[in-house]
């Protein structure tokens, strides 16, 4: 009679526990044998070739065991008529079982039929059990010796999750046991009794984060040049902060983290997916509204670099064969879209300050009503600059009849000239940005309305948010960065880790509140004046440069325009010896008294053209260069 048994594939045994398994299968089918057959037994021995599954057979004290262990070995001593005895693998029948063999073998194999030879020869030419050397101190020095083991390692494992949100998931919950474990414990630590203290999940959240901290600054603590350079201090529970030179201003201060704690890439990623996937200046930004991170540029340079979703937006594509043909459906009758929405872009022309309005249609209503919803929140307009679109004209048109009507302030709205998108680089370049922040947040997902709206609302945070002058390396530099949100809305709250743990209060003294509202007032007007300063002297400074943009060849003639003359209007959907002739009859000049601008008389109409589009028909000398 024979028994075998195939290891599990999930749950993977050692070894030594899966002969202990085999052997539990061998007492309970001996068991069987015994109670089947009517014969009494003098002597009982199973046999077995693992010395690991002797020596915990023959431990006076399996308490220390671990529990698989120790319930298994409870089974094999249950029977204390058996005696277990060791045979060599070589000389162990059942070993075929396990290693497979084919029919005509077995037939052929003898002792998988009668036994091994030893056992018909007296008991002292049966194979010698081996000297054990197991022994219960040996197996409490290993169980030591594990415990330290475990002393010796991190309170959390940082490296389960990449993502900071599951990481902080994970400190909460660690530190929620902690806070329910000991309830009848007296904490010693400053940790400890605020953590007892803690009634909210917001709190905890935020204490779960300072554990992920302090384990990270405890590990990869700062040196002395960083101290200095920094000008670096602890607070609460021992952090370090970078206050910098800011130490009199009411903002809040970053927390250090070492470039080298595994904690940085995940705090620096989490920045960039905050931001959407913007580049390096924004997400370098995010990040440092709550951390502080040496060498923070190169961190979020290699998080860029090492970012699917980027590298996907990034991606070029193989040169492609020669165009096929068209396929049948291209060639048949389809019905529409479902849905067609379109983004209006309102963008500051001083602040750069962005604002997104979604409209279901091109039409002037759909402009008007857009037009209202940003009047409403943000005020009325003094000047207007935008395209030559239809709905733009007949918007103006009913504005500009309203004003008479109420006799109010008029808005001055100035159109860029027909065809000359270049004119409109102020708004061009926030579209530019408004398209790849809307590839990166939706990719290939199928969003309805309501969701389009959110996320167009996150993209104008996100575009608000980005820097207007160069983030430096130097701390003091970067964290006052200018930015469209600051000078708009300055009090903004950016969502800050709070080292201190709110205590509820149900009211506050008449006295102590008035104090407190006036010193916060003091404190936000000497914020903005603070940004409208460095708005004034970078960003001012910074547009003052000019960078030459007209070596191009669309303008490697340098005629100067002339009223009268003939010229070719440019149509890029026509060939060129199709564009119609004109005649200019205005010169336009600019504020720096230069020529851009012209009036053409074509076919009875006068249109307005940029000069670039315009080609003279007769040669004459080219203007000296100054």
């Amino acid at each position: 009679m024979s028994k075998g048994k195939l290891a599990p594939i999930k749950n993977k045994l050692t070894i030594p526990r899966l002969e202990l398994m085999a052997s539990v299968a061998g007492k309970r089918m001996s068991d069987f044998i015994i109670k089947e057959i009517d014969i009494k037994f003098t002597k009982i021995y199973i046999w077995t070739d693992s010395k690991c599954v002797l020596s915990w057979i023959l431990l006076s004290n399996i308490e220390k065991l671990p529990k698989f262990v120790k319930n298994r070995i409870k089974i094999l001593r249950e029977n204390k008529e058996i005696e277990w005895k060791y045979v060599p693998s070589e000389k162990n029948p059942s070993d075929v079982a396990s290693r497979g063999c084919n029919t005509n073998e077995l037939k052929n194999y003898k002792e998988w039929w009668k036994g091994p030879q030893f056992l018909n020869e007296s008991e002292e030419k049966w194979p010698q059990s081996p000297e054990l050397k197991r022994n219960e101190k040996e197996w409490s020095k290993d169980l030591e010796e594990i415990k330290i083991e475990m002393l010796t390692k991190d309170l959390i494992n940082t490296e389960l999750r990449n993502e900071w949100p599951k990481l902080v998931n994970i400190s909460t919950a660690f530190c929620k046991a902690i806070k329910n474990f000991g309830r009848k414990i007296q904490f010693k630590t400053e940790f400890g009794k605020n953590l007892q203290k803690i009634k909210n999940k917001v709190d905890l959240r935020k204490i779960g984060e300072i554990l992920l901290i302090i384990e990270a600054q405890n590990k990869y603590p700062p040196n002395e040049k960083e101290i200095q350079e920094l000008k670096m201090k602890k607070e609460k529970y021992n952090m370090w902060t970078c206050p910098g030179r800011l130490g009199n201003i009411n903002t809040p201060t970053p927390i250090f983290i070492s470039k080298e704690a595994p904690l940085a890439e995940k705090i620096a990623l989490e920045a960039h997916l905050r931001t959407l996937h913007s580049g390096i200046n924004q997400s370098l930004i995010e990040l440092r509204q709550k951390f502080w991170v040496p060498s923070g540029r190169q961190l979020i340079k290699k998080i860029i670099n090492r970012c699917l979703q980027c590298k996907k937006a990034k991606l070029l594509p193989y040169s492609i064969p020669k165009m096929p043909d068209l396929p049948k459906e291209r060639l048949c009758v389809q019905s529409r879209f479902k849905t067609q929405v379109w983004i209006e872009i309102f963008s500051c022309m001083a602040t750069r300050f962005t604002h997104l309005e979604l409209v279901p249609s091109l039409s002037a209503k759909s402009c008007i009503q857009a037009m209202r919803r940003f009047i409403s929140e943000y005020g009325k307009p003094k000047y207007l600059i935008s395209d030559n679109g239809t709905q733009y004209k007949l918007t103006c048109k009913v504005i500009q009849e309203i004003e008479q009507k109420t006799e109010k302030e008029k808005i001055h709205w100035q159109f860029i000239p027909s065809l000359s998108p270049w004119f409109g680089g102020l708004y061009e370049a926030m579209v530019k940005i408004m398209k790849n922040s809307l590839k990166a947040a939706i990719g290939r997902k199928m969003i309805n309305y309501e969701e389009l709206r959110t996320i167009l609302s996150e993209i104008k945070t996100i575009m608000n948010k980005r820097p207007l002058t160069y983030v430096y390396e130097n701390f003091d530099d970067a964290y006052t960065v200018l930015r469209p949100i600051d000078l708009i809305l300055p009090l903004r709250n950016e969502e800050n880790i709070e080292l201190e743990i709110s205590d509820e209060k149900e009211f506050l003294e008449k006295e102590t509140q008035r104090e407190t509202l006036i010193k916060e007032w003091e404190n936000s007007n000497q914020m903005l004046n603070h940004f409208w300063q460095k708005w004034e002297k970078e960003y001012l400074n910074k547009l003052k440069e000019r960078a030459d943009k007209h070596n191009q060849k669309l303008y490697k003639k340098n005629y100067l325009p002339e009223i009268g003359e003939i010229v070719l209007i440019q149509n890029k959907q026509v060939p060129k010896q199709a564009w119609n002739l004109g005649k200019i009859v205005e010169l336009i000049k600019s504020k720096d008294g230069l020529i851009r601008i012209a009036k053409v008389r074509v076919k009875g109409k006068i249109i307005t053209r940029a000069i670039a589009l315009l080609y003279p028909l007769e040669l004459k000398a080219e203007m000296p260069k100054k």
